[in-house]
């Protein structure tokens, strides 16, 4: 998904925001520095329930 997301954000000023923790947030992290594209994506980690549906309503009203 990161190197698919390299090439929108060569092309576009698009942000990708990641929720949640995992064993694999350190190398996703690293990942998005070796593509440089780690300005373009957030780590949100962890969120409740109600707080990813907060964001889906935001980014349905955006």
């Amino acid at each position: 998904m990161l190197e698919a997301f390299a090439a929108v954000v060569a092309q576009t000023d698009a942000v990708l925001e990641i929720i949640g923790d995992g064993k694999m947030r350190e190398q996703l992290e690293a990942q998005t520095a070796r593509l440089a594209i780690d300005d373009s994506v957030l780590f949100s980690g962890w969120l409740s329930q109600q707080q990813c549906a907060i964001k889906l309503q935001q980014l349905m009203q955006w």
